[in-house]
């Protein structure tokens, strides 16, 4: 009977420390994967703002080319873009506009 007892009680001490350490490493699995969850986010968000400021900075450049010379901007974008994709196998996405970037960024906020 006494030795049930201890048992019991050992078998019980022991379910609560395997608990315990259970539930310590679930919970900081989740703190590191919140971390890296927070750290890709930023990445993002980060190279979303960079092409929206891409698109706004070649729309300048191409507006101020085409006030320099004979050529409508959207004639200069088009060649720069060509070149882009034949000389250095660089192609911008379709989704790769400014509109939808700020679109995602405010999902990503």
């Amino acid at each position: 009977m006494m030795h049930e007892n201890a048992l019991l009680e050992l078998a019980s001490h022991a379910d609560v420390l395997f608990g315990s350490f259970a539930t310590g490493f679930f919970a900081w699995l989740l703190a590191r994967d919140q971390k890296r969850f927070r750290s890709m986010r930023k990445t993002c968000t980060n190279a979303l703002k960079d092409v929206a400021t891409y698109h706004r900075l070649e729309a300048e450049y191409v507006s101020e080319l085409a006030h320099l010379s004979e050529k409508p901007a959207e004639t200069w974008k088009k060649e720069k873009r060509r070149l882009l994709r034949e000389e250095f196998d660089l192609d911008l996405s379709s989704d790769a506009t400014e509109t939808s970037a700020f679109r995602k960024l405010k999902t990503l906020e």
